[in-house]
């Protein structure tokens, strides 16, 4: 065989596995190819054809490749021209590109993408063509559209007005709520007027659109933004917002979704609000003013009244220390009877003020229960055996003997309490009982019951028993007097003492009145000042001395011509060295030229008043060590308060109670200002009742 046989030979096997290796090459891409002429006959085509349009092979799909391009194609041209004049294209320049729509051969559809290449072969070109199927991409194009449609849907329906900004920071969009929100016809009118929409300045003094881009800026740097803003429709009728930007991702960039809040109803609702709470204001302030008109009037008509009683009263322990007849004492005392009952009265109104105004205000310090419920039996004694009645006092055992509260208003309910049950009950007794319900440490909840066996009450009277001015027996017609205003006390102080009242009665057979109260236990063992002995009281060292005649000098301070009567007459008793000034400048000048060792202090009197003169007593380091006790008609919420910021040391109100005010007098003299000033701020003293 010659050498060109051979080299033939070797050239057409290399040609022939070349083409062996680009069918297989072929056959193994996973896109369809196939290839025209220069006749624009379909020549070859690889596997995948086939598979493409579920054929059984390659030569099926050349033999009806025909058939698998409808008739016309989706622009409305047939097919077959079509498909030569992009085959002739792509011999003409060698490349085309385009969009085309095959079907199998049951009429499925199949969108492809086609590519066509002019390729040499041998001597001449073929064009190999490489279908992309489509489909998939198509099927996610549709639902990328149908979300943007369900997106758009949803923003046009959403109440809030919607607008987006590009990274130049171009109003590009909105939503058909934007147009709404400002009366205007589309979306469109929307967008290319929105540098209309707000005023030329915000409220703040700045231009809108250098807040606007300052905003927008802000967005796109930190990704939210939420400010108020002030919109206006095109005929600039004001529409306040709240704007909130956010920054989303579109693509490969990133825009700003604004989201509007119409304000104007929230803004209307505010102004409402506001015109709501200044019309309160102003009713609270005219109800302030007539509570404070109602308090000064209450403590004007207290003073006046307290001022003759004082002269009452006085004038009645003053005629029972001359010689009477067994008439006049009779007289005498039913006068003394009358007028510490209507003292009672006045009494009632002053606390339930007190009350009301919420300035009552409860001690906490030692006291002896034993002390307390002998002080009360001493007090209703003889008013029950007046009336041929018993007093029973039950005490149970383990009752703690020293208790931390308030004696001076716990035995208040309990009087209360007792001379009602003594007021509706002609014969039997009177059941005071006191028993622990729990003690625990350092605290102890004792039960108070007042039992007696008077004439009772029904269910129906028992149910208002406890609200201020009801009575079980309101007629005009009544028996027993009263103002209605005793039990409600009770009920307020008993609340104060972190306690409930109850009422069991039942007609003809008697009434109970039960209380609980709290109460801290203190130590038997006090310091002395804590145990409420005064200072100087009796100890290992002896008795205290009680200074009293003419070696005290007392200043008493007093404008009216019979008080001051009273009160001398009262002191004269004691043996007192006393000194009278009319009027407050006196009382300065006085004390400028003498030396007093105690002054009585009336409140209200011309020129200068009490609480004034004391402010300038206290000026003058002189008379530090002098005691200074109101002795006053001013008994209203606060007035103690007053006296003791004024300077003064103690509150004796009239009438005054003889055996009270020498009590007064004789704490100062023998404690001294210094030393009770030092135990009264531990426990500030309190005028007892």
């Amino acid at each position: 065989m010659s050498t060109d046989s051979v080299s033939r030979d070797c050239a057409a096997a290399d040609m022939h596995e070349a083409n062996e290796r680009t069918r297989i090459m072929l056959d193994a891409m996973p896109m369809c190819c196939n290839f025209w002429d220069e006749n624009y006959n379909n020549i070859d085509c690889n596997e995948e054809a086939a598979r493409l349009f579920d054929l059984t092979g390659k030569q099926e799909y050349l033999d009806r490749f025909a058939e698998l391009s409808p008739e016309y194609q989706p622009n409305g041209r047939l097919s077959s021209e079509c498909a030569l004049e992009h085959i002739r294209t792509a011999f003409a320049t060698g490349y085309n590109r385009f969009e085309w729509l095959h079907q199998k051969l049951n009429g499925e559809p199949v969108p492809a993408e086609i590519t066509l290449v002019r390729v040499p072969r041998g001597d001449t070109f073929i064009v190999a063509g490489y279908t992309r199927d489509l489909r998939e991409f198509k099927a996610m194009l549709a639902e990328i559209r149908e979300a943007d449609e369900r997106t758009r849907i949803m923003l046009d329906a959403t109440p809030l007005c919607c607008n987006f900004w590009d990274e130049n920071c171009n109003n590009i969009d909105c939503n058909e709520a934007a147009a709404r929100l400002f009366g205007l016809k589309d979306k469109q009118e929307y967008l290319e007027r929105f540098a209309e929409l707000s005023p030329e300045y915000q409220p703040n003094g700045r231009l809108s659109s250098e807040c606007a881009l300052e905003h927008i800026r802000t967005a796109f740097t930190a990704g939210y933004d939420r400010f108020e803003w002030m919109h206006q429709k095109l005929n600039g009728e004001p529409v306040p917002a709240e704007i909130t930007l956010v920054r989303v991702k579109r693509g490969d960039k990133f825009i700003v979704a604004g989201y509007t809040r119409d304000l104007r109803e929230l803004k209307a609702f505010l102004a409402e609000i506001r015109k709501s709470e200044e019309e309160l204001r102003r009713a609270r302030d005219l109800a302030e003013q007539s509570t404070l008109a109602k308090s000064e009037f209450l403590a004007n008509m207290s003073h006046e009244i307290r001022t003759p009683m004082n002269a009452i009263l006085g004038m009645v322990h003053l005629l029972f220390q001359t010689g009477l007849t067994e008439k006049q004492r009779d007289y005498l005392a039913k006068t003394e009877q009358s007028a510490t009952l209507l003292l009672r009265i006045i009494n009632d109104i002053l606390d339930f003020s007190k009350i009301e105004a919420g300035k009552l205000e409860m001690e906490q310090i030692p006291f002896s229960l034993g002390n307390v419920l002998q002080g009360i039996s001493g007090l209703v004694d003889g008013h029950a055996a007046a009336k041929g009645l018993e007093l029973v006092l039950e005490e149970s055992a383990g009752l703690p003997p020293v208790l931390v509260g308030d004696p001076v208003r716990l035995q208040q309910i309990l009087l209360n309490l007792i001379n009602n049950a003594i007021k509706f009950t002609s014969r039997g007794q009177i059941t005071l009982s006191v028993a622990a319900e729990e003690i625990v440490a350092g605290s102890a909840v004792l039960r108070f019951s007042v039992r007696d066996t008077g004439i009772g009450m029904t269910a129906e009277q028992v149910v208002g028993l406890f609200q201020p001015f009801t009575q079980a027996d309101a007629s005009t017609t009544r028996k027993y007097g009263g103002t209605g205003l005793g039990l409600a006390i009770c009920r307020r102080l008993v609340q104060l003492m972190r306690g409930e009242i109850h009422c069991k009665s039942e007609p003809g057979v008697g009434t109970t009145f039960s209380f609980s109260a709290v109460f801290g236990i203190a130590a038997e063992a006090l310091e002395p000042a804590r145990a409420g002995r005064a200072p100087g009281d009796a100890d290992v060292q002896g008795a205290p001395v009680v200074r009293s005649g003419a070696d005290v000098r007392i200043l008493l301070a007093e404008d009216n011509a019979i008080n001051q009567m009273i009160a001398l007459e009262l002191l004269a008793v004691k043996g007192y060295c006393v000194d009278v000034a009319g009027t407050g400048i006196e009382a300065l000048d006085l004390m400028r030229r003498n030396t007093y060792d105690l002054v009585l202090m009336d409140i209200q009197m011309p020129d200068m008043d009490g609480l004034a003169a004391t402010t300038e007593i206290r000026k003058d380091p002189r008379f530090d060590t002098v005691p200074i006790l109101a002795m006053t008609a001013h008994a209203m919420t606060g007035d103690r308060e007053l006296s003791l910021a004024a300077g003064m040391d103690d509150h004796v109100t009239k009438p005054i109670d003889p055996l009270a005010l020498y009590a007064a007098i004789d704490k100062w003299l023998v404690g001294g200002r210094k030393e009770w000033m030092n135990i009264e701020n531990v426990h500030p003293p309190r005028q007892p009742r």
